[in-house]
């Protein structure tokens, strides 16, 4: 089996979902804009549930892919953490149909038959110890409270930037900028300055 036609299948997936809700797509209009067979699709995906579910299980592999490959070791703690979060945000610009997918799947998880549910959370789990050895770098160097666990710290700050990216896709407009976030996440929302 080729990958290139399942990749191909995806991205054609990923680029349909950008003018139209996921019911809209069909599995004819999908082999149409991947040049494959409709049977092609099938030697793949068992349906369109699993088809639509990989392309959104597949942007946790990203992530934690662009995650662990743009981690510039000259940079401060701080500044690692910016890069990061600059990364997810502009991923998640880059492919804002796939994080409307990621985020309509993870309301949904409850209902995902066993096999589904633990391949998600365990795709899940990968990006957020991604983002959690990044703070661990903080715990060690004193900047990040060490009395909650990384992993938690790590669902905080994503919660954080997910609610920004849903903002701006709702209003149209940055409320937040990445560095405010990183800001309130390290350091509060308390007063700056003593007064």
């Amino acid at each position: 089996m080729s990958s290139d036609k399942k990749t191909a299948i995806l991205a054609a997936v990923e680029e349909m979902v950008k003018g139209r809700r996921f019911h809209e797509v069909t599995m004819e209009d999908i082999a149409k804009v991947a040049h494959v067979s409709k049977g092609t699709i099938y030697t793949y995906f068992r349906d369109k549930d699993e088809l639509f579910f990989q392309l959104a299980t597949e942007g946790f592999d990203k992530l934690c892919q662009l995650l662990n490959n743009h981690l510039p070791e000259s940079v401060s703690f701080e500044g690692k953490l910016l890069n990061v979060c600059q990364e997810i945000s502009g991923f998640f610009e880059k492919h804002k149909p796939l994080m409307r997918m990621m985020l309509e799947y993870e309301g949904r998880t409850a209902s995902f038959h066993r096999q589904m549910h633990s391949n998600w959370k365990n795709k899940r789990l990968r990006m957020v110890q991604a983002v959690a050895g990044i703070l661990d770098l903080g715990v060690a160097g004193g900047q990040v409270r060490s009395d909650l666990p990384s992993s938690a710290l790590a669902e905080l700050l994503l919660g954080m930037l997910r609610a920004r990216g849903r903002r701006m896709h709702q209003e149209g407009e940055e409320i937040l900028s990445i560095k405010s976030v990183v800001e309130v996440f390290l350091h509060g929302t308390g007063k700056t300055g003593g007064s």
